[in-house]
């Protein structure tokens, strides 16, 4: 068997995020916000920043409506329309309540949003005071990734990540790549 030194250079971190997306980001973004005593580091197979997904999408992020029902009425939608046999509908609420502020949290993280000057996002007309919809910048890589370098998380681009290494108790300790 190998020793780790014969893979080459050795980076340690804390906390390790494979993919360096918008959902990388804010993930790295939030686990510092939460402990800014971790030491993160973020992997990514293109160059983080102008990778990913949402720098080819439509560019549209949905938040539940702060409507005083919005968490009801968007999980009654969801369950009726698209999950009519989802076990954990708990999980689900509790998923939407988190929801209700993704669009304030982009624009916490510097991402330019489609919201008006009072932060309001357009409701989704056919199901009003459930979910609002938001469009974030073409450039929301680049600006999530301006605010994780200011908070010291540390990016790494056009890092493929090969092997997973885990503990005897299959944790997961590490990554070769």
């Amino acid at each position: 068997m190998a020793d780790v030194e014969d893979y080459g250079t050795l980076h340690t971190a804390d906390i390790l995020v494979v993919g360096g997306g918008m959902s990388g980001l804010v993930t790295a973004i939030r686990a510092k916000e939460n402990d800014p005593s971790l030491d993160i580091l973020v992997v990514d197979k293109g160059v983080i920043g102008w990778n990913g997904q949402a720098t080819k999408a439509g560019n549209g992020i949905r938040a539940t409506s702060k409507h005083p029902n919005g968490v009801q009425h968007a999980l009654a939608y969801l369950v009726n329309a698209h999950t009519p046999f989802l076990n954990d509908q708990e999980f689900l609420r509790d998923y939407l309540v988190v929801h209700r502020d993704n669009l304030d949290y982009m624009r916490h993280c510097g991402v330019i949003t489609s919201c008006d000057d009072d932060g309001k996002a357009a409701p989704l007309p056919f199901i009003p005071d459930a979910l609002d919809m938001g469009g974030v910048s073409l450039d929301v890589c680049k600006q999530l990734r301006d605010f994780a370098l200011k908070l010291g998380i540390r990016l790494m681009s056009r890092v493929n990540v090969f092997e997973l290494l885990t503990s005897a108790s299959k944790k997961v300790i590490g990554a070769i790549g």
